[in-house]
């Protein structure tokens, strides 16, 4: 290659000029140092370590939190809500504010409470500055009133509650059936029974066995739902058995228009010349769900 670019030089009869290193002692002195003091004399700034130990960076949002070490993220905060969400069973609620999504990213929840038991929204929808979920249809309060709203962040953190507060407005009536509203009820006898509401539930049973063998079928009717009203929920308990069974009722189907629940029990009271008694007791509660302000007969 060097043969060949010295023959191609030559031919162009070209001459390259290569410079002559400069000697140290001749070298052009280095430029004079900015702010220096009268005498020209360089200022040394030391150099500084970084702090060893936790980063304290300022708050980032969830996706940087991912990749910036120390990361700290600020807790959700609620600003408010959609003027039309519509806090009913089956109604959407949209929320605004700020530090919803969780450090990964993920959705969190929006809860709601009326004192008692805490309520989920479902269907949600998710994101750093807004949230928005749906009241479930199968959940109800059954008066109207100011609630507790707030959300959880995924990562479980916890947002300030919604203010002011927002008001829950049910669009259900329950009612627990007594027996003297039932169309028809039956307590099966034995040595000793009886089945009253004086409890403030549906029905309470006592059946007794002296001795022998007693069993049967109480039964509990409603024909005919009126006014859209439909069997809703069902509480079923023993709370005695003492030699005898008491089985899972029959006809506790929700969504129904009628009612049509039976129980069946079974005692053994021993032999004439053994007897030891038996006896069964149980508790129901039958709940119907209905249009507010209609009447269910």
């Amino acid at each position: 290659m060097l043969c060949i670019l010295s023959a191609t030089l030559a031919a162009q009869n070209t001459t390259i000029a290569i410079p002559t290193p400069t000697p140290a002692h001749k070298a052009a002195p280095p430029p004079k140092p900015k702010g220096g003091g009268s005498g020209g004399n360089p200022i040394n700034i030391p150099y500084i370590p970084p702090p060893v130990g936790p980063s304290k960076l300022p708050p980032a949002g969830g996706a940087l939190c991912l990749i910036i070490p120390g990361c700290t993220l600020p807790a959700p905060r609620l600003d408010n809500a959609f003027p039309f969400s519509n806090l009913t069973p089956g109604g959407y609620v949209i929320l605004y504010g700020k530090n919803f999504l969780s450090p990964d990213g993920g959705a969190g929840k929006i809860q709601f409470s009326l004192g008692g038991p805490v309520v989920d929204l479902v269907d949600l929808q998710w994101s750093d500055t807004s949230v928005g979920g749906r009241v479930p249809d199968n959940w109800n309060g059954t008066s109207e009133q100011e609630v507790d709203l707030w959300v959880v962040r995924g990562d479980g953190v916890k947002s300030n509650n919604l203010s002011p507060r927002p008001k829950f407005t049910p669009i259900w009536d329950l009612h627990t059936l007594t027996l003297s509203e039932l169309d028809e009820w039956h307590c099966a006898p034995s040595d000793d029974y009886w089945c009253t509401d004086t409890f403030g539930i549906t029905a309470h049973s006592y059946h007794a066995s002296i001795y022998g063998h007693d069993s049967g079928t109480d039964i509990y009717k409603v024909r005919r739902l009126a006014n859209g009203w439909l069997t809703y929920q069902f509480d079923f308990q023993v709370t005695q058995s003492h030699d005898g069974s008491v089985q899972t009722p029959s006809g506790m189907t929700e969504g129904l228009n009628s009612v049509d629940v039976q129980v069946h029990w079974d005692e053994d009271g021993g032999t004439l010349l053994n007897e030891h008694g038996a006896s069964t007791v149980y508790e129901l509660n039958i709940t119907i769900r209905g249009p507010k302000g209609t009447p269910w007969k």
